[in-house]
């Protein structure tokens, strides 16, 4: 910025941007603080020809103008046919988004040149194919090149790799796969030997077997060859999960290249359960450490895992996570998903629950051979163990009478359970008393398929509060019974209308008789809430602030930067862009409740955007020196896609559970003026 300000020229200040970048080691960091600053000059940037500048500064001109992707149209479109593969998918990603420009889309997927057919494909992928069978449909039939041919064939479901298998041996894929030193892109994997890996039949794979199945994945990070499934499904499952791990291990311990991206889809689809956890570690470690770009494809690639644990995870990164691009990023990824499926991504949320084996009853069996050890999920979301009538303090170790293989795998699972129970019960309280301040709904048949057929969720279900809403008002508040059975405040049978739409009752819509009324219930019952929600304290907006912008109740007060940078962070707001010398001036938190689309397709978000102000902090904590600053005042947006849209709201046009949360989150951050 000083550098503009300074009023430089703009293809100097492009060429000390690239010297900059260039001889940083965490460039994926670099390139996102240089963002900061040139978008705000995105005229100046859009002046320059970069065509022949190196590809770093063809990066940065279009990540800068992507910004602005109405105005800068032309621009984005001519590095469509960018030479560098890095370049094209910055494009990729920026028209993905424009779904107004499909025919623009549908050129490119006609052109006669191949990079650029391979670029519509990539951004079709992104958007969604069902707005582009019919195209997809006509270039299967005419596409020449059989890498794209392939690639499209995925896109369309058409299983055009088994058809290859069905009329060549498996040898002959894995031949094709390795042909012309193809194999040479992965050969840094392979300068020592691996744990054998057998073949389903038994006998040990050879190493272009593993070589074909990793370069199914190498071509472009996300990208699968087909072909992959033909090749991995004549290998040993659980040697895979082993090789897998032992491939992800090779690529971190040589420094975690980016160019080498792919392998984390490779290890998060065969990785297995283990890999989950292991990227989970590994996506908080980079985030933390200036790698947010690659944290970022660590999530897509976690979420193409596709298994419940998984997009579980990446939804609980979506929610509340304290890097804002790795957030970005899981939202994304479930947004993506979830298109494919044609459902919400809060819907994908309810679909993920996983019910960690448990049936219907709240018991799940593990087998030791001559021994059966029954386990029960308690309403506290406990464990009891049970040998036969008897109830035993832990699961034990397999014994000499035992079954070996069968007792040692029951004990591996086992121990597995309890640990991702332990990642289920915190994500899911987290989502709930999100969904308590964001105010989501459910249908009747939706609320039951989640809340009582799922055990964990039905564990949740007998703890909390319900209520009926019409037209988006509480009509009646209910508990659900763990016989089945549901209740009211008075204890009165209740029955859930046919069409209902329930969500949480938040206290702030409940007169004081009817809080009372539900905490003597559950304490009656013995019943503790998962969080706080009859008990939760309540803020009401006053007649004065109700048609005000500014909400000035935390105005003046003095907290230390350190406490206040925590204490937010954790709530989950973020902080504000920087601005002068590297000091930011505000936290924002951006929270979507719910997404729908208007006549012409594009969606509309609904929920709220909150910013407050403060006299400033330096933009990175270890810049910073202990001292007091002072807050300013607290106001209200309409977010689309995140961002602010449109002018302040005034307080009486905000959700008031959503005004009583935040003010909630404040309050106990730095406290009120009276303190």
């Amino acid at each position: 910025e000083i550098l503009f300000e300074e009023k430089l020229p703009a293809d100097y200040i492009m060429k000390v941007l690239f010297e900059m970048i260039d001889g940083v080691y965490y460039k994926d960091s670099a390139m996102e603080n240089t963002l900061k600053g040139t978008r705000k000059y995105a005229d100046l940037i859009a002046a320059l020809d970069v065509r022949k500048e190196p590809v770093i500064c063809r990066q940065i001109y279009v990540l800068t103008i992507g910004v602005y992707p109405e105005k800068y149209k032309d621009k984005i479109i001519e590095y469509a046919g960018d030479s560098s593969q890095a370049v094209r998918n910055v494009v990729i990603n920026i028209i993905a988004e424009q779904k107004e420009w499909k025919m623009d889309i549908i050129n490119f997927l006609k052109s006669k040149k191949a990079a650029l057919r391979d670029l519509a494909v990539s951004i079709m992928a992104k958007q969604g194919t069902k707005n582009y069978s019919s195209e997809l449909e006509t270039a299967f039939e005419t596409e020449k090149s059989e890498k794209l041919k392939t690639r499209i064939a995925s896109l369309l479901n058409i299983n055009y790799g088994e058809k290859v298998s069905e009329e060549t041996e498996t040898v002959d894929i894995i031949t094709e796969l390795t042909k012309n030193n193809k194999n040479k892109k992965v050969a840094w994997l392979f300068k020592d030997p691996y744990k054998p890996v057998r073949l389903i039949n038994g006998e040990i794979a050879d190493e272009k077997h593993l070589q074909a199945l990793l370069l199914c994945y190498s071509a472009n990070a996300g990208d699968i060859n087909p072909a992959r499934d033909t090749v991995a499904d004549m290998l040993n499952k659980d040697d895979v999960e082993k090789f897998a791990s032992e491939a992800f291990g090779r690529w971190l311990a040589s420094g975690a290249a980016a160019k080498d991206k792919w392998i984390l889809y490779f290890a998060a689809i065969h990785g297995g359960n283990e890999m989950i956890n292991t990227l989970m570690h590994c996506i908080k470690e980079w985030s933390e450490n200036m790698r947010g770009a690659i944290a970022s494809e660590a999530v897509m690639a976690l979420a193409m895992n596709g298994s419940s644990l998984a997009l579980m995870n990446v939804d609980a990164m979506a929610r509340k996570y304290k890097n804002k691009q790795v957030k970005g990023a899981a939202k994304n990824a479930l947004n993506n998903a979830a298109e494919k499926l044609g459902i919400t991504s809060e819907e994908l949320a309810d679909r993920i629950v996983p019910d960690m084996g448990f049936d219907d009853k709240m018991c799940r069996v593990f087998d030791y051979g001559k021994r059966q050890f029954k386990v029960y999920l308690t309403p506290e979301l406990e464990i009891e163990i049970f040998n036969g009538e008897k109830k035993v303090k832990s699961m034990p170790k397999p014994g000499a009478n035992d079954d070996s293989e069968i007792a040692e795998k029951s004990y591996a699972e086992f121990k597995e359970m309890k640990k991702q129970m332990k990642n289920v019960v915190t994500n899911q309280k987290a989502r709930l008393e999100y969904v308590l301040m964001c105010d989501r709904k459910w249908t009747a048949e939706n609320w039951e398929k989640l809340f009582v057929k799922n055990p964990v969720m039905h564990c949740f279900a007998i703890g909390l509060i319900w209520g009926i809403y019409e037209d988006g008002k509480l009509v009646s508040s209910f508990r659900y019974l763990d016989d089945g059975s549901f209740t009211t405040s008075d204890e009165d049978e209740f029955e859930i209308p046919e069409n209902a739409s329930i969500g949480l009752v938040h206290p702030i819509e409940l007169e004081n008789d009817e809080i009372e009324a539900w905490k003597e219930q559950l304490s009656d019952y013995e019943i503790t809430q998962p969080f706080p929600q009859i008990s939760r304290q309540v803020f009401r907006m006053t007649d004065e602030e109700k048609n005000q912008t500014d909400c000035m109740r935390f105005d003046g007060i003095d907290i230390m930067n350190y406490t206040l940078l925590s204490k937010m962070t954790k709530f989950g707001w973020y902080k504000g862009d920087a601005q002068d010398a590297g000091a930011f001036y505000e936290f924002y938190r951006s929270d979507i409740s719910s997404v729908e689309k208007d006549k012409d397709g594009k969606n509309i978000y609904k929920g709220y955007y909150a910013e407050i102000s403060f006299s400033g902090m330096y933009i990175a904590a270890y810049d910073m020196e202990q001292e007091e600053v002072e807050i300013g005042k607290l106001c209200f947006f309409t977010p689309s896609r995140g961002v602010i849209n449109g002018g302040k709201l005034k307080m009486k046009d905000v959700n008031e559970r959503y005004f009583s949360e935040v003010i909630l989150q404040l309050t106990q951050t730095v406290g009120n003026q009276t303190e």
